[in-house]
C-alpha cells in the first residue's frame, strides 16, 4: 500500500515540531495528526476523524521518530485512498502513488479534486483545457500575417479580411485538438508537472476531454473544406499538418515528443512554418481569387512575395526557443515517466542558456536587418515604422537577457514564468508584423 509523507503536507512552520509531537504518547500524536488534515482542507470533524483512524499506526509512527528517521510517513487508510477514488482515480492508481506525487495532487488543491467541485464553471475548465496562451498565439498571429501579405500601398481588401475572419476558428479549434490531445495521453506526467490543468485535476474526465478532442479536429478539418472561396488549399495544408504533427508529437506508438530533436521539429514546424506560410499563402490566394473571380482551389498554390518568407524564418526560430524552454519546468515528471526531453539529456541550465542566447541573438539579427531596411525605405513614414520595430527587438533582447539571468535554472517555480512571459514576446511579435512591411 502506498504512503504519505506527513511533513510534506505541512506548513513549514509546523513541521520542526511535528516530530516531537509524535515522539510521546497518542494522545501527543493524534492532535498532530489532526492538525496535518486540517492544513489540507478538512474540517474539525473529519480531520479527528482520519486522525482516529490512523490510531492503528500509533506504534510504527513513534517508532520511526525515535529512531531519528528523517521523515514521518503514515499509511493510507481507506478514508485517505477516498480522497483520490472518488474523483475518479483507480485502486491500481492509487497504489502506484508515491509519497512525492500525493504531495502535489493534494497541496494542489484544499482537497483531492473533484469533476464537479469549486466555482470553476464548464467553460472555464473548457477555457484551461484549450491553453490560452497558445490560442492567444494563433488569435493574435492570422490577422497580423493577413495584414503583412496584403498588397503594398493598398487598403486591406474585403476578402482578404473575411477570409482571415473565417481561418480563425478552424485554426483555434485545431489548437485544442493538439493540446488537448497531448493532455489526453499526459495525465499521469501532468499530474505531476502540470496538476491543476482540468484532467490532471480531476475537473475534466478523459471521456469528456477525448471527445472535445475529437469534436475539435472534425470541426477545423471540416471548416478548411466546406467553402468554395475561403477554404484555400493553403489553408487545408496548414490545418492537415499541424494536425498530423501534433499527432505524432504525442500519441503512441509515435510519441515524438520523446527525442528531442523530432519533438522540437514539430513544434517549429507547426509554429514556424506551416501557420506562417500557411496563412500568408491563405491571404494571397483569397485576394487573388477574389480578383479573378474564380473559386480558390481553381488557382492551387500561390507564389507569395519575398517579404512573406520573413515571417517564417523569425517565428521558426522562436518557435524553437518555445520548444526548448517548454520541457524546463517539467523535467522532474518526464525523468520519471521515461520522457528523455533535451532538458533530461542535457540539464535545465543548458537549455535555459542555449535558449535565451538563441532568442536574444534573433531578435538582435532582425533589429538589424530592419535597421537596414528603414534606410532604403520607399517613404518616410515606412522607414519610422521599421525603425520603431527595430527599437523594439533591441529594447526586447535586453529585457529578455536581464530578465533570464535572475532566474534559477533547477527551480521550475521560476523557469515557467520566464516561459510564460517569452508567449506575451511572441505575441508582440505578430503585432508588430504589419509595422515591418
Amino acid at each position: 500500500m502506498s504512503v504519505i509523507d506527513v511533513s510534506a503536507f505541512t506548513p513549514s512552520n509546523q513541521r520542526a515540531s511535528l516530530p516531537a509531537a509524535l515522539g510521546g504518547r497518542w494522545q501527543r500524536s493524534r492532535p498532530a495528526l489532526a492538525a496535518v488534515f486540517k492544513s489540507v482542507g478538512d474540517d474539525d470533524d473529519a480531520a479527528d476523524a482520519l486522525a482516529a483512524e490512523l490510531e492503528v499506526d500509533a506504534r510504527s509512527i513513534t517508532a520511526a521518530v525515535e529512531g531519528d528517521s528523517a521523515s514521518v510517513q503514515v499509511m493510507i487508510t481507506q478514508r485517505m485512498r477516498q480522497r483520490f477514488v472518488e474523483p475518479g482515480y483507480s485502486e491500481a492508481e492509487v497504489d502506484a502513488l508515491n509519497p512525492q506525487q500525493a504531495a502535489v495532487l493534494i497541496q494542489g488543491s484544499s482537497k483531492a479534486p473533484h469533476p464537479l467541485e469549486g466555482s470553476s464553471s464548464a467553460l472555464h475548465v473548457l477555457w484551461r483545457f484549450s491553453r490560452p496562451h497558445t490560442m492567444l498565439g494563433s488569435a493574435v498571429c492570422i490577422p497580423a500575417l493577413t495584414l503583412y501579405a496584403a498588397p503594398a500601398g493598398a487598403t486591406l481588401p474585403l476578402a482578404m479580411l473575411l477570409g482571415a475572419l473565417y481561418a480563425l476558428p478552424a485554426a483555434l479549434l485545431m489548437n485544442v485538438y493538439i493540446t488537448g490531445l497531448n493532455q489526453l495521453l499526459d495525465i499521469d506526467i501532468d499530474r505531476i508537472n502540470k496538476p491543476d490543468l482540468p484532467l490532471a485535476s480531476g475537473e475534466l474526465s478523459p471521456l469528456a476531454g477525448g471527445g472535445i478532442v475529437g469534436a475539435a479536429l472534425m470541426l477545423s478539418l471540416g471548416l478548411g473544406w466546406c467553402h468554395p472561396l475561403y477554404s484555400t488549399a493553403a489553408l487545408r495544408a496548414t490545418l492537415l499538418g499541424s494536425a498530423l504533427l501534433g499527432t505524432l508529437y504525442s500519441a503512441p506508438p509515435f510519441r515524438l515528443k520523446r527525442f528531442p530533436l523530432l519533438a522540437s521539429f514539430c513544434i517549429i514546424m507547426i509554429r514556424g512554418a506551416l501557420i506562417n506560410w500557411g496563412f500568408c499563402a491563405h491571404a494571397v490566394t483569397i485576394d487573388a481569387a477574389a480578383a479573378s473571380s474564380l473559386p480558390s482551389a481553381a488557382l492551387g498554390w500561390p507564389s507569395l512575395p519575398l517579404r512573406c518568407w520573413a515571417p517564417v524564418g523569425f517565428f521558426s526560430l522562436f518557435g524553437l526557443v518555445i520548444a526548448l524552454l517548454k520541457d524546463v519546468p517539467d523535467i522532474v515528471g518526464d525523468r520519471q515517466f521515461g520522457i528523455r526531453s533535451f532538458s533530461v539529456r542535457v540539464g535545465a541550465a543548458a537549455v535555459l542558456r542555449l535558449s535565451i542566447a538563441l532568442l536574444v541573438s534573433t531578435l538582435a539579427l532582425t533589429g538589424v536587418s530592419l535597421g537596414a531596411a528603414a534606410s532604403l525605405a520607399p517613404s518616410a513614414a515606412v522607414g519610422a515604422r521599421r525603425l520603431a520595430v527595430c527599437l523594439a527587438c533591441a529594447a526586447s533582447a535586453v529585457a529578455i537577457r536581464r530578465r533570464a539571468a535572475g532566474v534559477a535554472p533547477e527551480d521550475a517555480s521560476a523557469v515557467l514564468p520566464l516561459y510564460m512571459e517569452l508567449w506575451k514576446y511572441f505575441y508582440g511579435a505578430y503585432l508588430c508584423l504589419p509595422l515591418a512591411r
